[in-house]
């Protein structure tokens, strides 16, 4: 994704915008659903196939969470794409 959107600099229509950013959402439930926290999504870790379909990679820095575990995992991930309440060291 990351060469589509800021090397190759591809004109995606508004459809398709929406159906990676619905894709993007839906993997990214699953990775919660199991407990699954990626800590480092951003667009250099989402592949794109000919079709635009989207595969969430780099599991690099990826924890489980455990049900008794509060959401802080620290500042895991790339500063300048992580949450603003990541870098302020909120949960």
């Amino acid at each position: 994704m990351y060469d589509v959107i800021h090397q190759k600099r591809t004109k995606l229509d508004f459809d398709q915008i929406i159906k990676m950013s619905k894709d993007i959402a839906i993997g990214m439930q699953y990775l919660h659903s199991r407990n699954i926290m990626h800590c480092d999504l951003k667009s250099s870790n989402i592949l794109l196939d000919a079709s635009f379909k989207i595969r969430i990679t780099d599991f690099g820095n990826s924890k489980f969470k455990r049900k008794e575990e509060d959401d802080s995992f620290g500042r895991v991930g790339t500063p300048h794409w992580m949450a603003p309440e990541i870098l302020r060291g909120e949960n």
